[in-house]
Order: structure tokens, then C-alpha cells, then sequence
């Protein structure tokens, strides 16, 4: 017993420090792009063309499984592996400059195409999510398409959930585009996809928000940039401010390193699970052209005697498996 409590209080702790120091994601122009992709199993040969008939293909919508054809357990005994794919096509703005794809996670590994380019491949994880630039790849004012390769077989110890034998996962997995995917539209001035890191420095009576935010310049000429973080409490109300200003030579990029001031901060807890978000803007010269926020996160870096002061125990109804001894599995992106 004293084992396992061992392993529940280094557990709490981890998803402490992932959460709070979690990088945010960019929210200015974003699509949801779950709705009509093309489908269909196995080897489908010259699929990534954008002239490919994919008329005979499934319709279906993310999240999506290429193996769970329906909730029976004759479904569940038919379990696929081996390549599968999806098709999408989209019309470009045409006055858009960047122009990203996002996956939030694709069992088990993804090659990924547009307009018949290869943009790039993830193989490191079928948990966790990743994205591409796609700016030279897409037809502004015109259609694009994407289509991903996937594989749900993968025998690499390194990536998770494992490899085959005895290191092989005690449970199937469904692959599929189990998660949201995202087209991003951005300005030539942006914060890049996980560009902003937040950390949490201060104590229980007084804590600040530091935001390490990396924001690039693909304009031909420099731009005078203004960073503008606001961190507001649970009830959506500022509780600090602060702003930054720097030129950004053009093709470049510049990292700022802003913090709010400090405060008086509301203690999370399991009874009062307060919570706080910030939001940060960038404008050049006077007009926000990107937005990042970071939503639901206690404001500073607590250790276990501050989340549990007098140790109380709670049950958690859930559990997280992970066979793959020394693995971990991130969840999100």
C-alpha cells in the first residue's frame, strides 16, 4: 500500500508541472477541418495526386477509426492493421500568407500530402499530436488537397505505445484520426505552433505569469511588433497586464520574454479548482495580427503540500495505462 501511494503522489506532481507549463496554441484563424474526409483501407496506389478518384471511398468525419466498424464484438475481434488513408479538399483564401495543417494525434504513424508534396511524415508517437507548414504547398484562391498515409502497425520499442512480443500493448489499438484536425491561417507576422512557453515563477502569497513567446517576421521588410499579455482570473476578469515592443527584421524572428506583475493568486485545490487563462496579442502598428491563448491553469507551480495540505486522500475513477515500461504517452498537443 505504501508503494502505491508512493506512485500516486510522484504521479500528481508530473501533471502539475505539464500543466502549468504547457506551451499555448495560437487561435486567430483557425478551421475545424473534421467533416468529409474521404476513407479507405489498404494500399490505395497514387492517392496522394489531387486528380485521384477517390469517389468509391467511405465519407466519414474525425475522430474516426480505420478498425471499429461498429459497436459489436464481432467489430472488436475484426481488428485492422496495415495502411489506410484519408482524402480532403479545401479552398485556400486567397489573401492569406501562412498556412498550417494540425493533427491533434494519428494512430500510429502519418506521411502527409498536399496538392501531391509530401509536407512531412510523424513517426514518433501515435499519441501525440503534430503539424506542418503547408504555405508553399497549397493553391491560394483555389482547391487543395490533403491527403494522409497512415499505418497502424509499428514495432519500434521507442515508439509509443510499443513494439511486438512480450513489449507488445495488452489492448488494441483503433487507429485512425482519433482526434481534431486544424487548418491555421496567420498573417506573415505570427506566433509559430507551439511558439509560447509559460511558466509560472512566485509563491502562495505572490505569483506572476512569464510567457517566453517566439514570433516570427516573413514580411520583405522589418516590422515594429508589440506583445500584449493579460491574465485573467476564473471569472474572466484582468488581473494583470504587461507589454513588450521590438522591431523584427524581415525573415526573422524575435523571442519575447514577458512577465505580468505579481499577485496575490487564488490556491487551486481539489474543493476550489480555481483556474486562470492568459491571453496574448500581437499587432504591428496598432492592428492585432495573431492571437495565443492559454486556457485552465493553476497560476504558479504548487508542490504537493500545497495541493494537499493535510494529505486527504481521493479516489480517482480512471486509469491511465501505459504498458510499455519506461514510455510515457502525452496526451494532447
Amino acid at each position: 500500500m505504501l508503494h502505491k501511494k508512493k506512485r500516486f503522489s510522484l504521479f500528481v506532481f508530473i501533471v502539475a508541472l505539464f500543466v502549468v507549463q504547457g506551451q499555448a496554441r495560437s487561435s486567430k484563424g483557425d478551421a475545424a477541418f473534421n467533416l468529409d474526409w474521404k476513407f479507405a483501407k489498404g494500399s490505395q496506389t497514387g492517392a496522394q495526386s489531387p486528380t485521384f478518384n477517390d469517389a468509391s471511398w467511405q465519407t466519414v468525419s474525425v475522430p474516426h477509426s480505420a478498425s471499429y466498424d461498429a459497436p459489436t464484438h464481432s467489430a472488436e475481434q475484426a481488428y485492422y492493421t496495415g495502411d489506410y488513408w484519408y482524402r480532403k479538399s479545401f479552398t485556400c483564401p486567397a489573401n492569406t500568407r501562412k498556412v498550417f495543417i494540425h493533427f491533434g494525434a494519428i494512430m500510429q504513424t502519418a506521411s502527409v500530402y498536399v496538392n501531391g508534396t509530401l509536407v512531412g511524415m510523424h513517426d514518433n508517437s501515435g499519441y501525440t499530436g503534430f503539424f506542418f507548414d503547408i504555405s508553399n504547398a497549397v493553391v491560394r484562391g483555389s482547391s487543395t488537397c490533403v491527403a494522409v498515409k497512415c499505418n497502424v502497425v509499428q514495432t519500434d520499442l521507442n515508439i509509443p505505445p510499443g513494439g511486438g512480443g512480450s513489449s507488445a500493448p495488452d489492448f488494441e489499438l483503433w487507429s485512425g484520426m482519433y482526434r481534431d484536425v486544424e487548418l491555421l491561417f496567420k498573417d506573415s507576422v505570427f506566433v509559430p505552433l507551439r511558439g509560447q512557453l509559460i511558466t509560472t515563477p512566485g509563491t502562495a502569497s505572490s505569483a506572476a505569469v512569464r510567457a517566453v513567446t517566439m514570433v516570427r517576421n516573413d514580411a520583405a521588410a522589418a516590422k515594429s511588433v508589440t506583445v500584449a499579455l493579460t491574465l485573467r482570473n476564473s471569472s474572466g476578469a484582468s488581473a494583470a497586464t504587461q507589454t513588450a515592443t521590438q522591431s523584427i527584421p524581415a525573415s526573422g524572428a524575435y523571442k519575447f520574454d514577458v512577465s505580468t506583475p505579481a499577485i496575490a493568486p487564488q490556491l487551486w485545490s481539489p474543493t476550489t479548482p480555481t483556474l486562470y487563462s492568459l491571453q496574448t496579442l500581437v499587432s504591428v502598428d496598432g492592428a492585432v495580427v495573431d492571437s495565443v491563448g492559454a486556457r485552465g491553469f493553476p497560476l504558479f507551480r504548487v508542490e504537493l503540500r500545497q495541493i494537499f495540505p493535510q494529505w486527504q486522500c481521493y479516489r480517482i475513477k480512471r486509469r491511465l495505462h501505459g504498458p510499455v515500461h519506461g514510455l510515457g504517452a502525452q496526451c494532447g498537443s
